[in-house]
């Protein structure tokens, strides 16, 4: 079997507490976020000089990564994802991502939320929340998507 897959753990870490890992990918109504998607945005400042060349500012890669869960009629994960998104709310917490089951963690910001939102218009039919993540530091370069990170 060929390609490659992303197994979706989350770490927060409380200033004054015990860190808390979130797997993901063990809901009980869909295993995993069901849409994820991964890009690397080039962070670079472009200016014109006073003889008119374009200066370009290449500072490194920010690894951006959607998340998309579903949660049945039985709303049993909605827990999960509140628990993450107020984990991101809070400004004293550093939530920290891995996208390769725990070999790479990088510290996340939530850049956009949405959800609940009901399952084609149905609210009995489960609720959608989709989650947009940015690193907080920037990379270098962009690594190759079997080299275990991300």
């Amino acid at each position: 079997m060929s390609g490659y897959g992303f197994y979706v753990l989350a770490r927060v870490a409380p200033p004054n507490g015990e860190e808390i890992v979130l797997d993901c990918e063990q809901l009980t109504f869909a295993p995993g976020p069901t849409q994820r998607s991964l890009s690397y945005a080039l962070d670079q400042k472009t200016r014109e000089d006073v003889n008119g060349r374009l200066r370009v500012r290449r500072r490194g890669f920010r690894p951006e990564v959607s998340l998309t869960f579903i949660d049945g009629g039985d709303m049993l994960d909605s827990e999960l994802v509140a628990q993450l998104v107020n984990a991101f709310a809070d400004p004293q917490t550093a939530v920290f991502i891995s996208l390769d089951g725990g070999a790479v963690w990088r510290e996340a910001a939530l850049t956009k939320f949405s959800g609940p939102k009901p399952i084609k218009g149905k609210p009995f039919a489960g609720a959608q929340y989709d989650l947009t993540l940015q690193c907080v530091d920037l990379i270098p370069e962009i690594p190759g998507l079997g080299a275990g990170n991300w």
